[in-house]
């Protein structure tokens, strides 16, 4: 059956809702529209012009009740939802990996207070000072302890550990502390890292 076109003037604001509505629900604009007319005038056999106009009023701010409540919900979310999809591309690390990175953190650090002449505990200083690593330690404080007993032989890094690492910081910023202070990028700790991930078969 033909049907007739009927031009109305929707509010920007409102046409937006309507549209995020729709796109919930699967459907084109002018289905869901449709859609919603029907709904807002089932029920009556002849309602008059005044009537119509309230139950699409109705309609339409259930709706928008509805679309703001979905926008509350995403808001409050957002942040959950960005970490999952951030875990999702974080590659996995294994332990053999991550003991053989955390090696050459441990052996870069010691190289670089070489070079410097510095004692262990000045160049400590030094490195904690490099902005990687103090934005870290603002996020997380237990991360500086993680770094310093991994760069003095105190404890074997694990896969995980890494994970966690990207997961909070998308990078590690011990290493990238270390390329500050050395004033030069560090492939060998690019590699180290490299190898680390788990490699996975389709």
């Amino acid at each position: 059956m033909a049907g007739t076109q009927l031009n109305v003037v929707i509010p920007s604001a409102l046409l937006k809702k309507i549209k995020s509505a729709a796109i919930k629900e699967g459907l084109t604009l002018a289905v869901f529209v449709k859609k919603a007319l029907q709904v807002a005038i089932s029920g009556k056999d002849t309602p008059g012009i005044e009537e119509r106009v309230s139950l699409l009023e109705k309609n339409f701010n259930q709706l928008l009740t509805q679309s703001e409540g979905l926008e509350k919900i995403q808001s409050r979310d957002k942040n959950t939802v960005l970490t999952k999809m951030k875990k999702k591309m974080i590659p996995s690390y294994t332990d053999e990996g991550a003991y053989q990175y955390g090696k050459a953190l441990e052996a870069t650090f010691h190289k670089i207070t070489s070079i410097k002449n510095l004692g262990q505990d000045d160049s400590w200083q030094q490195l904690i000072k490099q902005k990687p690593i103090q934005k870290a330690i603002k996020q997380n404080p237990d991360y500086l302890t993680l770094c310093k007993d991994i760069i003095m032989g105190k404890k074997e890094l694990t896969g995980k550990e890494i994970e966690l690492c990207m997961v909070q910081f998308s990078h590690c910023p011990c290493k990238k502390s270390m390329e500050e202070w050395n004033g030069n990028r560090i492939p060998e700790l690019d590699f180290a890292l490299n190898d680390a991930e788990k490699i996975t078969q389709d």
